[in-house]
């Protein structure tokens, strides 16, 4: 049996394919993380909850902040299944969203997606006991957890002129 070369149109035929079955996830990752400088999922940051209908508030404990999830929501960011996701609100604005994780290997799968996305963090810092990976971008901060451990962990992504805000009206 010879194997010979495909031509032009069967190579463009076949990647195209090939992009169609790979790409739903690759697509949902690259939308992720592409637009986390002017929001979440198409929400911008700012975004007064009250123009969000389906938002359902939730007790986290946060005094600071009121904390929601969206009724059917897809718990999935950049390809990685998380627990759930938390829109946090100030003053009644959309400013941060947690992704909450069950296991370590749900984390550190994030940790490698924004490492992959955004190179090694800018920063790290200690979160209680806990030591966290940070990626300073323009107006966006993320903080996610930087050593892999045993149960559950939040990765935080927040819109900082209104993460700031806050933390001036808390000292």
């Amino acid at each position: 049996m010879t194997v010979r070369p495909l031509s032009a149109l069967a190579s463009v035929a076949l990647l195209s394919a090939v992009l169609v079955l790979a790409a739903p996830g690759a697509m949902a990752q690259k939308e992720d993380l592409a637009g986390l400088g002017q929001g979440f999922r198409g929400l911008a940051w700012g975004t007064r909850l009250a123009d969000l209908p389906g938002m359902r508030r939730v007790a986290t404990g946060d005094r600071s902040a009121r904390s929601h999830v969206l009724l059917h929501d897809d718990p999935v960011f950049a390809g990685v299944r998380v627990t759930r996701i938390l829109y946090g609100f100030f003053d009644g604005a959309l400013f941060k969203v947690t992704l909450e994780t069950a296991d370590e290997q749900a984390a550190a799968a994030l940790a490698r997606t924004f490492f992959t996305a955004f190179g090694p963090p800018t920063g790290n810092a200690s979160e209680g006991f806990n030591d966290v990976s940070v990626w300073t971008l323009k107006d966006v901060e993320i903080r996610c957890p930087a050593k892999e451990f045993d149960g559950p962990s939040k990765t935080v992504i927040a819109f900082r002129p209104l993460l700031l805000r806050m933390q001036a009206r808390d000292n």
